[in-house]
């Protein structure tokens, strides 16, 4: 059975209900189609989650230095179940928020499923479909490196290292990019040795210099949290690079404690939904020229 809508919104992320919520508000009869977790990487493997574990990472550290301020608290210990608990219960709450706030608004309805293109004009969910396909979310996933011997672990990305519920003895963070920092200062304030490995000449690359700098400096006394910068790889296209060498490489994977790739992601662009006659809605902002 074929059902209409004035616009179908592909994917329930951060765009999405905001974006359902002012299309319901003018008039339109919406579909948002989700074939997974309603609320994005937001709500689900990014902001969310991660600043609630860096809450409470922070809440280690302040009672660790707790002596300066002539408060005894004696030995400080991380229960990482604990806070693996916390974490799921803050994330869980917020994506039902998003999830009631949808199937409460007039105007929508909410499609679980993976949308597909009949044609130019018309969207399926396996046997349902809709006419004019409308704003397809742009999304990301993270990527592993291709190093040499990471196959052979249990390696973790920026998702699957909010899954953790222990401690490990010491990540080894590959990438030196603002996540991968957030990571190595959580980790390493909830107990773990942490080396950040950056294959550049500076941690957070893309910042100003000057960050970069001080953002170095300041992970120097940070125990045993430490970076370095490996001296160069092989490509398969023959092309050297300033990265790690594979002999490097396998050491790394296979001798320390827990590797983990947080860096590198995939984004769903080259899926081209724009092509079959939608609409892309990237919540990046788009600069015109001022008169």
């Amino acid at each position: 059975m074929t059902q209409r809508f004035d616009s179908i919104i592909v994917g329930a992320g951060q765009a999405g209900p905001s974006l359902a919520s002012r299309l319901t508000g003018a008039g339109q009869r919406v579909a948002v189609v989700e074939r997974k977790l309603i609320g994005g990487t937001c709500v689900n493997n990014g902001c969310i989650p991660t600043k609630t574990l860096v809450a409470s990472a922070h809440a280690a550290h302040v009672a660790r230095r707790a002596a300066e301020y002539g408060v005894g608290t004696g030995s400080v210990s991380v229960d990482m179940a604990k806070v693996k608990a916390r974490k799921d219960g803050v994330m869980l709450n917020d994506r039902k928020a998003v999830e009631d706030w949808l199937e409460g608004m007039d105007g929508c309805t909410v499609v679980r499923g993976h949308a597909r293109f009949e044609d130019p004009h018309a969207a399926s969910r396996r046997s349902a479909a809709a006419s004019r396909p409308d704003l397809p979310q742009r999304r990301g996933r993270a990527v592993a490196p291709n190093i040499p011997g990471l196959s052979d672990v249990d390696y973790l990305t920026n998702v699957s290292i909010l899954e953790l519920d222990t401690l490990p003895q010491h990540l080894v963070i590959v990438g030196g990019s603002y996540i991968a920092l957030e990571f190595a200062q959580m980790y390493r304030r909830f107990g773990a040795q942490v080396t950040v490995v950056e294959r550049g000449p500076r941690l957070a690359s893309r910042e100003d210099e000057d960050v970069s700098a001080s953002i170095r400096r300041s992970s120097k006394p940070k125990g045993s949290m430490s970076s370095s910068m490996p001296t160069m790889c092989d490509l398969p296209s023959g092309t050297m690079v300033s990265g790690l060498r594979a002999d490097s490489q396998r050491r790394c994977a296979r001798h320390c404690g827990q590797p983990s790739a947080a860096g590198g992601g995939t984004p769903t662009q080259h899926r081209r939904l724009g092509s079959g006659g939608g609409r892309c809605a990237d919540r990046r902002p788009r600069l015109r020229r001022g008169r």
